[in-house]
């Protein structure tokens, strides 16, 4: 069974992240969709994406955070 797992991405996170170089926009993109899907931290941040990061991650829901608040979909995918 999948479930939908839905992600709020503030229109603040964008407008900040396209100001980063490509490289960085990628890995931050990819950082913030791997924590919010798995709960994992993002290793290799650095400069700009690091301190973007410390300030956005603490508004992404991790998966543990859904389990507790009950707020995880559980709709069947095929």
């Amino acid at each position: 069974m999948r479930k939908n797992i839905y992600l709020l991405f503030e229109l603040v996170w964008y407008e900040a992240i396209k100001e980063l170089p490509e490289y960085e926009r990628t890995e931050m993109y990819e950082a913030i969709f791997e924590y919010a899907l798995t709960g994992k931290q993002p290793e290799g941040l650095k400069g700009s994406g690091l301190a973007l990061w410390k300030v956005i991650s603490d508004r992404i829901p991790t998966p543990t955070d859904r389990e507790q608040t009950g707020t995880e979909s559980e709709e069947d995918h095929e």
